[in-house]
Parts: C-alpha cells; structure tokens; sequence
C-alpha cells in the first residue's frame, strides 16, 4: 500500500528537522529553526524548486565578526561565564542576521 503524500507543513517540518539535525550545537540548531521551516513551506508552495540554473553573478554581503579582546576574556573568566557570553552574543547577532533576511552558513571560532 502506497505512503499518503504529506501536506506542505508536515514535509517542511520533516526537511527542516533532518537539516537541524546535523548542526551540532542547539544555538546553531535554534537559529536554524527560527526560519528554515518557514522558508521551506514558501518554496514548496510556491512551486519554487527548479531544475539547476547556470551560475549568475549576484551582489551579496558577508559579515565576519571577532570579538576584540575574547582571547584575554577567555583567559580571564570560567569557561561557563565565556559560553554564556558566546550565547548572549551569537542570539542576538542571528536575529539580527535573520530580521534582515541574512543566513547564517557557519559560526566557526
């Protein structure tokens, strides 16, 4: 017997559950939540999955951010005061990142 189909919303939760599960953090897994699922039930109801176009040039923006000064913070605080600083720092840049449209591909550090 033949699987029912699964509705837009059910798919895009199962598409955006399999994609979080390979981020290996919860931050990276929160942020990726907070708009993945959403994105992909306007691309499924819009139809927007097209066979592979050629490469264009596209203008884009990338942001590489340092914390100044995060080697002596480490040095100088307990690992649990430095994640928590990381927390607060990296919720608040991906709703920016997130609130203008960006994606965020890597946290790396």
């Amino acid at each position: 017997m033949a699987k029912p189909l699964l509705g837009a919303k059910e798919l895009a939760s199962r598409i955006s559950a399999e994609v979080e599960a390979c981020f290996p953090t919860q931050f990276e897994r929160s942020a990726a939540r907070a708009s993945l699922q959403q994105k992909i039930e306007n691309i499924i109801h819009e139809g927007g999955y097209r066979d592979p176009t050629p490469a264009a040039a596209q203008q884009v923006t990338i942001l590489l951010a340092d914390i100044r000064g995060f080697t002596s913070l480490a040095e100088t605080y307990s690992a649990m005061m430095v994640v928590d600083l990381l927390n607060r720092y990296f919720s608040v840049m991906s709703e920016v990142i997130v609130q203008f449209g960006g994606t965020i591909d890597k946290l790396m550090g």
